[in-house]
């Protein structure tokens, strides 16, 4: 938090990553020698080199921090490998992926499985110039993800065959985005309301740093509000993303940038990971392009060229691409008193009597 310099050996893998919000990897091959000890470094400034990070990161009205606050781990890969997987699987059950393989070509299988569900009118065809592959596939009568009723399905893919293969499992929902103008958001044909929160990545005793545990009681708040949807600020952990799903919270993906946004460089560097880490959460159902008034337009049109499923982008605090920033509704004082209520279990009588 924030720039990020990486060294194996005292050697340098890679250039400064500037960006404290965005996961990122580097390729350590070269460095890397097979039975010796090796020391990797990791170091992290608390301010940015990079004027437009920390006016998109630091200068903003919350606590600042430094240090690393999220995992840091290294990946073992085989020659021919997945190296990313974009899934749109809708409502009817149709599945389209792109999966892109490293060290692979058109003569090398890919195939494609759900757990408990035949594929129907597979389909697989290899591009050579983006070195991936795009699946197609049906899955008829799946049971659809919802926010009343979030299903999972594990989604594996196998590049090769016999011994030398390589497996991805992706867990993710069917389900189908729609954005009505002048009407709003539907979910699998049915109109959505939405109804959340804002959320920042902080905790008392960690600072930054969150647990699966402390990500679950905000959840479990959630719920309790009879809330259905949550807007983080910018990349939440990955494990907050996970029981977004399996809890059935619609996720507001937000690309880091508070009240003012990162350098065109910057923004166009950090977007594509940004989108790729979360695309496949069927939670995610919107992108905002930064916070208030921390949206960088050069990249509006980068979002649907990075989502397979061409979500719709908004900009906080502005009308954007016809979805309106706000949305007045009226409530008469009759709606409103019917609809308080005390503690749990609380009938219609006796909530009658207990009008404010």
């Amino acid at each position: 938090m924030t720039d990020t310099y990486v060294k194996i050996d005292g050697n340098p893998v890679a250039p400064v990553h500037q960006g404290g919000f965005t996961e990122f990897s580097f390729d350590i091959t070269p460095y890397v020698k097979p039975g010796k000890k090796q020391t990797l470094e990791v170091r992290v400034d608390k301010e940015s080199a990079n004027a437009s990070v920390n006016s998109a990161e630091r200068r903003a009205d919350w606590w600042l921090y430094g240090g690393i606050y999220r995992s840091v781990y290294s990946e073992s890969m085989p020659k021919r490998h997945i190296s990313a997987i974009a899934i749109d699987a809708r409502a009817d059950g149709h599945l389209t992926a792109k999966v892109k393989a490293e060290g692979a070509d058109e003569k090398v299988p890919l195939k494609i499985s759900v757990s408990g569900h035949e594929a129907k009118n597979v389909t697989t065809k290899y591009l050579i110039t983006d070195s991936a592959y795009i699946v197609s596939a049906d899955f008829p009568g799946i049971s659809t993800w919802s926010t009343e009723a979030p299903n999972l399905h594990d989604i594996t893919f196998t590049l090769g065959d016999g011994d030398d293969f390589h497996s991805v499992t992706e867990r993710t929902g069917f389900r189908t985005i729609e954005f009505v103008e002048h009407d709003g958001f539907y979910l699998n044909g049915r109109k959505l309301r939405v109804k959340g929160t804002n959320r920042h990545c902080f905790h008392p005793e960690t600072g930054r740093a969150t647990n699966k545990a402390q990500d679950r009681e905000d959840i479990r708040l959630l719920k309790f509000m009879n809330m259905n949807a949550v807007r983080c600020h910018y990349h939440s952990d990955r494990h907050f993303l996970q029981l977004c799903d399996s809890a059935g919270i619609l996720y507001f993906d937000e690309f880091p940038g508070w009240q003012t946004h990162y350098d065109d460089t910057t923004a166009m560097r950090l977007l594509p990971g940004f989108i790729a880490r979360d695309q496949n959460h069927p939670s995610v159902f919107v992108w905002a392009n930064g916070n208030e008034g921390g949206w960088n337009t050069c990249v509006d049109s980068l979002f649907a060229r990075y989502d397979l499923q061409k979500r719709k982008v908004v900009h906080p605090w502005s009308d954007f691409d016809g979805i309106p920033h706000k949305r007045m509704v009226g409530i008469r004082k009759s709606q409103l008193l019917r609809r308080v209520s005390y503690g749990g279990g609380v009938n219609s009588r006796a909530a009658k009597r207990n009008r404010l």
